[in-house]
């Protein structure tokens, strides 16, 4: 029933005049940008909620001093009403309290975007990583046809005609080296990921990631289903960590994806 439902909202959509459904698309891509603002907007203002609890301190020891003055003025009769004292502070509160809750408030922003940029740089250096070893993976592959096998099964792949002969063994071994070098080097700088949800996760597969690539490269004798075996393996691995270090910016990066699905869908214009 829901196929049927389903084949029934596709075959509509496609009877729609292509001026209609242009702008029905564009409709949908503003309303989903609304609410992106929305959320952004709200992820700032809890931010700013976590830099209000720094200010719990200055806070108690404002309301301790104006129960002083307070007192001070109620024995000194100038004051007649608790408001009295707080009309007279109120100066005070507005810059120590206000002040200190922008302050914070910009140095929790800038230094949330002094850990995304660190991030960023460091999944980019897996993604660079992980290009790499696509190109040398290309060393191994004939046709088309195997390398759609090898990316459904590269673990399984026995078929000697999938590699081709006379494949350079100590170029190879360079690159496994190279490979090594970078990773013990991404391995070194995991800990300034701090926004990494599985952070310590990914530190220990990463660290199984550098004694494999030891051990392989310590074997004296490795054909060359063994190294496509690797080169894979490692690159199925690598792929995965850089996925895995989007995590702050993955909501962002999942709402972009259905923008372009809205923008296939209608079929809408660029203009």
């Amino acid at each position: 029933m829901l196929n049927k439902l389903q084949k029934l909202y596709t075959s509509s959509l496609a009877r729609i005049d292509p001026k209609l459904s242009n702008i029905i698309g564009k409709m949908k891509l503003l309303w989903m940008k609304q609410i992106n603002y929305i959320i952004r907007i709200l992820r700032f203002f809890k931010r700013i909620a976590l830099s209000a609890g720094s200010l719990t301190v200055t806070t108690i020891f404002l309301l301790l001093f104006y129960i002083i003055v307070q007192l001070w003025g109620f024995t000194n009769e100038k004051y007649s009403s608790w408001l009295d004292g707080l009309w007279d502070m109120k100066a005070t509160f507005i810059t120590t309290i206000g002040i200190g809750l922008v302050s914070l408030s910009v140095n929790e922003q800038n230094n949330w975007r002094a850990k995304l940029k660190v991030q960023y740089g460091f999944r980019m250096a897996f993604t660079s990583v992980e290009q790499v070893m696509s190109d040398i993976n290309r060393t191994f592959l004939v046709d088309q046809q195997i390398i759609n096998d090898l990316n459904k099964e590269y673990a399984r792949i026995q078929n000697k005609e999938a590699v081709q002969k006379n494949i350079d063994k100590s170029e190879l071994d360079l690159k496994l080296k190279i490979l090594l070098e970078i990773s013990e080097h991404l391995l070194e700088k995991i800990n300034f990921t701090e926004l990494a949800v599985d952070q310590k996760n990914i530190q220990l597969e990463l660290s199984y990631l550098n004694s494999e690539i030891r051990e392989f490269i310590s074997k004296p004798t490795a054909t060359d289903t063994n190294y496509l075996y690797m080169f894979n393996k490692l690159n199925f691995s690598i792929h995965t960590i850089a996925n895995r270090l989007s995590s702050p910016w993955r909501w962002d990066k999942d709402r972009k994806q259905k923008y372009c699905k809205i923008i296939e869908k209608y079929k809408i214009n660029k203009e």
